[in-house]
């Protein structure tokens, strides 16, 4: 079977700036787009009073969009700076945006012939040598393992939902029930620190336990 060098391209954007992203995206000739809705969590003071006095920090959450793209491995520059552009993520805070190779089997959902370059106005530089981790967990459980990534400033996690199959019955000798509703957490990370914050999600999140969960970095 046929196999094409392609590029799976991820953005978290707010919901605004998404809009506008994904009608960019479509007068340039990419039109197969993916979308999931997300949660970013940050840090933040509060209104608490127990924080004040404990001095921790309040996680909230701020609802965005997440864009999936495969496109030729040719177009992955063009289409990382169409959104690093009209995301407006040359400034602070805005979103963010990666890219990681794969192969797509069969024929390619984009025709070239309808895909036209795109002229930045700025110039973006990309970095590289990073490793995206993701973890998977019950419904609820992600918030501790984001809680732990921002307190250790290794970087900015993003939550969406999901659903599980395959077992539903009860396992192990306590005879626990493993719920279907999941939470996906995904970070990308330099590849120095990949060790550590898969070492610290584990422990956080008590993945080496059964049922607790998954995590994998690529």
């Amino acid at each position: 079977m046929i196999s094409f060098k392609t590029v799976k391209i991820t953005a978290v954007l707010p919901q605004k700036p998404a809009g506008v992203v994904i009608k960019t995206l479509e007068q340039y000739g990419f039109y197969d787009i993916y979308l999931q809705e997300g949660r970013h969590p940050v840090l933040g003071k509060g209104n608490n009073i127990a924080n004040f006095f404990t001095g921790k920090q309040s996680l909230f959450s701020a609802l965005v969009k997440i864009i999936n793209i495969y496109v030729p491995a040719k177009f992955e520059d063009d289409v990382l700076t169409i959104i690093a552009e009209k995301g407006r993520l040359y400034s602070p805070g805005q979103g963010s945006v990666y890219s990681e190779p794969c192969h797509q089997y069969g024929e390619f959902i984009s025709i070239d012939k309808s895909i036209t370059r795109f002229s930045p106005t700025r110039s973006f530089v990309f970095g590289d040598d990073l490793v995206g981790i993701s973890c998977i967990v019950q419904r609820g459980e992600a918030d501790p393992l984001a809680r732990a990534i921002l307190q250790a400033g290794l970087g900015s996690p993003n939550i969406h939902f999901g659903t599980g199959t395959g077992l539903r019955e009860k396992i192990g000798l306590l005879r626990i029930t493993i719920p279907a509703a999941k939470e996906i957490l995904t970070v990308v990370v330099s590849r120095w620190d990949q060790s550590r914050v898969i070492d610290m999600l584990i422990a956080v999140g008590r993945l080496h336990l059964p049922g607790r969960g998954f995590i994998r970095g690529c």
